[in-house]
């Protein structure tokens, strides 16, 4: 008479081979999901959307390549400055953040200048 097995994910009785690790394909791809880190998965996707909602709405807000907005327009559309890919220091100590190509600088309290990177690299 062979030991009784029971599955890895559910704890319910196994049956059939002897060698079955799981009662079901269920079973088998939620715990090896779990077993892959989903909480880490979950963090890195989560920041990759904001940065990608981030620069989504500096290319919208920026059509000529350099615009000068109301910071509040960015807030009011959901743009989280915590998150940006790079920060770019200027010779004169002006600090652009960028979310991939899209970027910006903090003029005051109340206004952001929009630039993109290949007007960067063109001066």
């Amino acid at each position: 008479m062979r030991a009784e097995k029971f599955c890895l994910n559910c704890r319910e009785l196994i049956k059939g081979r002897s060698d079955k690790k799981f009662c079901g394909d269920h079973c088998r791809s939620n715990y090896n999901y779990n077993q892959t880190g989903a909480d880490d998965l979950n963090f890195v996707r989560n920041v990759n959307r904001t940065l990608r909602r981030n620069r989504n709405i500096l290319k919208a807000l920026n059509k000529k390549g350099r615009t000068k907005v109301p910071k509040k327009s960015l807030s009011d559309r959901g743009f989280n400055f915590c998150y940006h890919t790079n920060i770019l220091e200027t010779a004169q100590r002006n600090r652009y953040y960028f979310c991939y190509e899209m970027g910006y600088l903090t003029l005051d309290d109340h206004e952001v200048l929009l630039i993109s990177r290949e007007l960067m690299s063109a001066k």
